[in-house]
Parts: C-alpha cells; sequence; structure tokens
C-alpha cells in the first residue's frame, strides 16, 4: 500500500509542477501581447532568472521604457542595445 500513496504523491508533485509551468506560461504569453501593445510592433519575449527580457527595436524598447518609467518603475527597467545579439533589449527585473 505504501508505495500507491508513495505514486500518488508523485503524481501530485507532478501535476503541481506543470501547473506551474503553465501559469508561467500563461503569464509569459500576457506579458508578451501587453509588450507588444505597447511597443506598436513585434516583440520576442523570454524569462530568465525573474527577469523579463523583450527583443525588438531601438523605438519599441524605448516605449517600453517610457511605460514603465512613468509608472514609477524606473529601477527596474532598462534598455540597451545587445551587441552580442545586434537587437535592442528591454529588460523587466521582477526580483526587485
Amino acid at each position: 500500500m505504501e508505495n500507491k500513496n508513495e505514486v500518488a504523491e508523485v503524481s501530485q508533485e507532478v501535476i503541481d509542477n506543470m501547473n506551474q509551468r503553465l501559469t508561467d506560461q500563461t503569464y509569459a504569453n500576457r506579458v508578451k501581447s501587453d509588450w507588444e501593445w505597447l511597443a506598436k510592433e513585434v516583440v520576442r519575449v523570454e524569462r530568465i532568472k525573474g527577469v523579463y527580457y523583450g527583443y525588438s527595436s531601438e523605438l519599441g524598447c524605448l516605449r517600453l521604457m517610457n511605460h514603465y518609467c512613468r509608472m514609477g518603475s524606473a529601477k527596474n527597467v532598462r534598455a540597451f542595445f545587445s551587441e552580442n545579439m545586434s537587437t535592442w533589449v528591454f529588460a523587466l527585473d521582477m526580483n526587485q
């Protein structure tokens, strides 16, 4: 009987992990759609260690930067040109 309980516990853990990933993906999709609306262009979004990065044109990144600075979130955001990727990057740090 203990084996069945262990299997049930592992299965619940797997389900919880899947739900967390789905929630993270749903939030990332929401960030992408919001940022594309604000930037008025396509933005490629990825999340690395609690920081959301948006890759877009200079104007798109500056529009995002302007929006968050007007909201009072200037400490959590930055826009810069990535030499390695040859593109502009907007970063929103969710850890701060």
